[in-house]
């Protein structure tokens, strides 16, 4: 595995996708009871189905707006031009995937509860600014070690490339 730019170290969105993490981390949702741990349990689930459903009813018209012509799959029995319909295989991929972002938010709501029981339980006084801490280094570390983020994209620092970006890992240090 390559090492990343060090010109990442600081970039800006490394920083703020650090930073975010750690403050969304220090939200007590885990403490949430009734009616509002159920929204919050069920908002990216819903959110999904609904982004789905109304990316299904605009399908087109930006196209027919601009006068693409519409081409239907060779061999379906759709006219042209017309809105792609809800096949239980679209419902019910849709469904499974809105039921799993629903238990992964349930899931982090209870994971989140055990390391606040675990800091208070080992006497840390301000778990959830510890918390906040834990998210902030995970989010940082994520974010730069993400092979994928910029690999064809110039560097996101303001003053360009680190000098020591295109060393080679075995060379000795520059002083």
């Amino acid at each position: 595995m390559a090492r990343p730019p060090l010109s990442r170290l600081y970039a800006p969105r490394t920083l703020a996708f650090a930073a975010a993490s750690g403050l969304a981390e220090m939200i007590p949702w885990h403490r949430a009871r009734g009616a509002g741990r159920a929204a919050i349990i069920a908002a990216p689930g819903l959110g999904y189905a609904g982004v789905v459903a109304w990316a299904m009813t605009r399908r087109g018209e930006t196209d027919q707006a601009q006068g693409v012509p519409q081409l239907s799959v060779p061999g379906s029995q759709g006219k042209q031009g017309s809105r792609p319909k809800a096949t239980p295989q679209l419902v019910g991929v849709t469904a499974t995937l809105a039921a799993l972002l629903s238990g992964s938010a349930a899931l982090s709501m209870a994971l989140d509860g055990a390391f606040e029981r675990f800091l208070v339980h080992h006497g840390v006084r301000r778990p959830l600014l510890v918390m906040g801490a834990t998210g902030l280094v995970v989010g940082w570390a994520l974010e730069y070690f993400d092979a994928d983020s910029d690999d064809e994209q110039p560097s996101q620092a303001g003053a360009g490339k680190h000098r020591d970006d295109d060393r080679p890992l075995d060379a000795p240090p520059c002083l």
